[in-house]
């Protein structure tokens, strides 16, 4: 989901500065993704994934304890493998979000959707290379809740997660490999994720130094099947069954981030390293800044 990271680092940084759920807030928060696989959902392959997503939103508070939001975001990614097959990815989504505080407790969710386009690569027989183009609708939903810890100058926060995500993606047809493009059908793709972890916070001369760290479960672990037939043939032997596996990527997830005030505004930075399945390493940096009237 390209809104929801964004929604949720947004939502983590008002919680952090103890800013209550009322009044009206705009804000803008952004995040690059980068991430290596050694052995990507288990077929031997290398494969290298990076993509950006920033997000706009509101918040307005209904009182001091729930506040409701909405939020329009654009993310795109560049999924590449080897041996020349490749799949880029973007799309707009739009959402409603929502935040609970009350005392030390905090939570807060969202829900998106929008439209998604992919192009796909793949090298075809007599160095022909097949083009794909495909449209498609996602949603995302996610829910944060923890609650803080006031210690001897530092404030540890346990924390919990949910994410699910959702792409569905209508048929097409290859082109540019002859005989050999493929057509392939409607399918989906999906991914739920829960998290626990917890995150330190303490004062530094006025900004907010972060610590976190958490453990991630993939639990969309069951394999999909999809069909493919060459677009040239009529006969039901030209069509084959391909079973593809889940990316389950259990992950460790551990980083660091500053945030602080300048008047009515509130900014964050922070770098988060993934490490997990598959040989799984990425690279996280997110940023944000949140105006309050």
């Amino acid at each position: 989901g390209a809104t929801i990271e964004n929604i949720a680092d947004h939502m983590s940084a008002l919680n952090r500065a103890g800013w209550n759920a009322d009044g009206f807030n705009a804000w803008v928060s952004g995040v690059y993704r980068d991430h290596d696989y050694d052995d990507y959902t288990r077929i031997g392959q290398n494969a290298g994934n990076n993509g950006f997503r920033g997000t706009i939103g509101f918040d307005y508070g209904m009182s001091n304890a729930v506040s409701l939001g909405l939020a329009l975001g654009y993310g795109k990614s560049d999924l590449d493998l080897d041996g020349g097959y490749g799949v880029k990815t973007d799309g707009y989504n739009w959402g409603a979000t929502i935040r609970l505080t009350q005392g030390n407790l905090f939570a807060a969710g969202g829900y998106t959707e929008g439209d998604l386009n992919a192009d796909t690569t793949r090298p075809g027989a007599y160095g022909l290379t097949a083009l794909g183009k495909a449209e498609g609708h996602g949603n995302a939903a996610f829910i944060d809740a923890g609650f803080k810890i006031p210690l001897d100058g530092l404030t540890i926060s346990p924390l919990v997660g949910y994410r699910y995500t959702e792409a569905n993606f209508d048929a097409f047809v290859e082109t540019g490999a002859a005989g050999g493009n493929v057509a392939v059908p409607k399918h989906t793709f999906t991914s739920s994720v829960g998290k626990i972890g917890a995150e330190a916070t303490f004062d530094w001369n006025g900004i907010t130094p972060i610590i976190h760290a958490a453990y991630n479960k993939e639990f969309a672990d069951e394999p999909r099947s999809i069909t493919l037939k060459l677009n040239s043939a009529t006969a039901a032997m030209a069509s084959q069954t391909y079973t593809i596996n889940a990316t389950k990527e259990d992950f460790i997830s551990t980083g660091l981030g500053l945030q602080g005030e300048v008047g009515s505004a509130l900014w964050h930075v922070g770098y988060t390293a993934e490490f997990g399945q598959d040989d799984r390493f990425g690279h996280v940096v997110n940023a944000g800044v949140a105006l309050r009237f």
